[in-house]
Parts: structure tokens; sequence; C-alpha cells
């Protein structure tokens, strides 16, 4: 095959399209300047660098899960980008791991759990232009993080001492809340906030090193005892008694009972009566008839102390003594029918009394009986006294009739 080749000592210039009639341009040196071509080499040593990692486009979810293998350029691999036509830009992780939800996270086909490694992670939605960034939400609801010129010079303009502190003079509020922001600066020069809670504990913890906490609150009154703190706060409040008081020479208090004592010492500096002062107390006025809780002095004879007794204890005391020189006082009752049944063979009959022993008379249809064992009857004494017959009294041909007399 002939080759025509075109020499020239000095640069070649063609002044309209070459047309090589499909034929090779061959031996193009390496293009130093933007307007030089570039030769096969080049291009080659380009797509090189590009290492696989930009996998060619495809239209939906579908073909973007049946991508599999890890060959470039049909498969994927760690780091390649792939734009899926429906949904967006893709970055492809091969250690990614994550619930797939066909949306913001794609596993392929090839991949064959959500425990196994290997995702499609979306980067981002589809942008139009750089002019309707604004209307693109940020953190949370209505949060906009791009400004345009005029609003980002706005906002440069209250960043001056002056027209924060117009805004922070601005309209008041009567009691702040807890939950309402509280400017301030940190050493470094940043304006930071915090909240009023936040200021009550970092002030509390101040003001404990230099104040004392209060008490609990007590209720109101004047007392002559008081019960207080370490802090030296009263806690409480009572009235207070001798028990109350330390016992100290020539300092010591007396209760009610011992005033009334010393309030009836006659002779000064003795604190002792005498017969003549106590004869003139127990001489003065008259009491006609006394209450059994009335009191009587009476004189020990072991010690000499003058004691008290009431008539109740006068009375026991003189009944005991009079009981072993006078007979009791009784009363008698007459023609008293004791509890039984009058049947021929009932023999028991009872009185409910305590008869005292000796004093009965047993009568049946009027003639008196005599008691003891071996005769008509015998008596058991007691709270209730019981009769017993020797023979059952009878109701044939006529009933007989039991009366009793007795004293108790």
């Amino acid at each position: 095959m002939s080759v025509t080749k075109i020499r020239s000592s000095a640069q070649l210039y063609i002044d309209d399209n070459l047309q090589v009639n499909s034929k090779k341009i061959q031996l193009v040196a390496d293009a130093a300047a933007d307007s030089d071509a570039v030769n096969l080499g080049q291009l080659n040593a380009a797509v090189a660098g590009i290492g696989g990692t930009i996998h060619a486009p495809v239209a939906d979810l579908a073909a973007a899960k049946a991508v599999a293998g890890t060959t470039n350029p049909t498969g994927h691999s760690d780091r390649m980008l792939m734009l899926i036509e429906s949904l967006g830009l893709y970055r492809y992780d091969a250690q990614g791991t994550g619930t797939s939800n066909d949306d913001t996270i794609i596993r392929p086909t090839d991949i064959a759990s959500d425990a196994s490694p290997g995702r499609w992670f979306k980067i981002s939605s589809v942008l139009t232009d750089h002019n309707n960034l604004s209307g693109k939400q940020g953190g949370t609801t209505n949060e906009y993080y791009h400004l345009t010129s005029a609003q980002l010079a706005a906002l440069h303009a209250q960043e001056t001492a002056a027209t924060i502190g117009s805004l922070i003079n601005g309209a008041s509020a009567a009691t702040p809340n807890d939950t309402d922001l509280v400017a301030t600066a940190v050493s470094a020069g940043s304006l930071v906030k915090i909240t009023w809670t936040n200021v009550k504990v970092f002030l509390k913890t101040y003001f404990d090193t230099i104040y004392t906490a209060k008490n609990g609150e007590i209720t109101g009154a004047t007392k002559t005892k008081i019960t207080y703190d370490a802090k030296g706060f009263v806690t409480a409040g009572a009235d207070a008694t001798t028990a109350d008081i330390a016992d100290s020479l020539n300092k010591r208090y007396v209760t009610d009972a011992h005033l009334t004592i010393l309030g009836n010492t006659s002779n000064t500096n003795s604190g002792n009566e005498t017969a003549a002062s106590i004869g003139a107390l127990i001489g003065g006025a008259a009491d006609a008839t006394p209450n059994d809780s009335d009191f009587v002095a009476t004189s020990l004879t072991a010690a000499g102390v003058l004691k008290k007794i009431t008539w109740t204890n006068v009375k026991a005391f003189l009944k005991t003594y009079f009981d072993t020189v006078y007979a009791g006082k009784t009363a008698r009752t007459y023609r008293a029918t004791p509890a039984g049944t009058v049947n021929g063979s009932n023999a028991v009959f009872t009185i409910a009394a305590n008869v005292l022993s000796g004093t009965e008379e047993v009568f049946k249809n009027g003639l008196l009986m005599n008691a003891g064992a071996g005769n008509d009857y015998t008596i058991t004494y007691g709270a209730t006294t019981t009769i017993t017959f020797a023979t059952a009294p009878s109701n044939t041909p006529f009933t007989d009739v039991i009366l009793v007399n007795y004293s108790v």
C-alpha cells in the first residue's frame, strides 16, 4: 500500500477542513497547549485516571439494582458514582449497610440480603439552578440555609454592638419563663444562648457558697422554749417546763405544787410549818359534810411525815376494824318462794341471793323443815343459794307449798 507524505520544513497551513477519507492521522505528538490535538495515548491515560468511578447512567430503579458484579465499567465498585435518571445521583459504598428502602438506600440484587454490605446511597435530589436554592429546606420545617446577597448583607448589618443593643432594648417581658433565652458572650468572644433555668442553676451554685439555705416555715407564736439547728435557725418552739431547765445552784425552779407549799409557809426564811401554824390552818373555815374525795391529814409514826388520805380511805380503814367488833347489818326476807318445779321428782330449789349462813327458815305446807344431812334438806350458800330436799316435794293429790325466810 502506497503512503502519501506531506513534507514541510516550516508550518503547514490548511485553509479548509482536512478530509483524510477515513484514514488515520498517525504519529501525533503529545499535546502541550489547550488548542493542540491529543493522541490516543493521552486520552487513554486521562480515562484511566478516572479509575472506573463513574458508571454509565441508568433509567430507573430496576436498572440500578440490576448493576451487578465488580467489573468496570459495567459492575459496581467502591466510591463509584451513578446517575439514576428517575431518582437522582448515587454513590456506591462497598462497606455500607442499612435497610434498603429503594430510595435513599438501594441494595443491588446481587447482594444477598440487608445483612451483607454493599449499598447505593443517594447523594442529592435534582436541583434546578443556583437562584432557586433559597427555596431548599435546611434542618427542620421552614428553615432555609441559602441567602441572597441582599439577605446576607442585611444579616451582617445586625452584627454590631449598637444594633444588637437596640434589639436587646426592645419589647419588655414582665416575668421571663425558665425556657426563655439569655444572651451571653463566652471568653473567646462568641455570643451564645442559655436559658433562665441555666442561669438559676449557675447562680444557685454560687450563692450556696455565700448564703445559708433557709429552713422550712414554722407557725408564728411566742414560746419560752426554742429549738435551733447548727446554722442558728429556729426550727421549733414550745412552752418550757421545769424539766427543760437544767438544775444549777441558787437558780432552781419549782413546780406549781411546790409554789403552793411555799406560799403556805409563814415563818420568814424557815421553810417549815409549826404545830401552831398548821393548827391555825385546820381551825379555819368549816365544812358541814365532807365528801369522799376530800382529804384528811395524818402523820406517819415511822417518819413523822404529814400525809393526806381521802374520806374513802378512812371509811375502808375503819370498816375493816368495826367488822371485827360489830355484827353486820342484815336484811330479812320473808315467805320467799324458791325457784324450782314441784312435780314429785325435782328436789333442787334455788334462791337468787347470797343467804347469810344459818339464817334461812324453810317451810313445806306451813311446817318448818330441819336442815342438815339425814334431815329434811341440805343447803349450799353462794351468789345463788341452793336447797336440796331429801324427798322431792309432791304435786299429788295436792301441790306442796315451799316458802323460805332468810337474811343477807
